[in-house]
């Protein structure tokens, strides 16, 4: 409820148009577990995935990709990997 309020939208937009020379970098939880992560894709100009090595399946990255709908992906960072 507090990431959909008309002042958390405030906020972010004051934080685009004040460092608008900057990335601002959000972290978030993970998207298929709740909606706040999704909440904050709304405010966001892209979207930078995290992917945990052994866990994250081809069908969690399918429904990630169905969530975001048109919003850019820039990359993928793959965490906790053992080569």
């Amino acid at each position: 409820e507090i990431l959909a309020a008309p002042r958390a939208e405030s906020i972010f937009r004051e934080l685009k148009d004040r460092y608008s020379d900057r990335f601002i970098i959000i972290d978030s939880p993970p998207l298929l577990t709740g909606a706040d992560a999704l909440i904050l894709t709304g405010h966001a100009d892209a979207v930078l995935l995290v992917v945990e090595a052994e866990r994250t399946t081809k069908n969690d990255l399918l429904r990630m990709r169905e969530l975001l709908g048109d919003k850019p992906v820039v990359g993928s960072i793959l965490t906790k990997f053992r080569p």
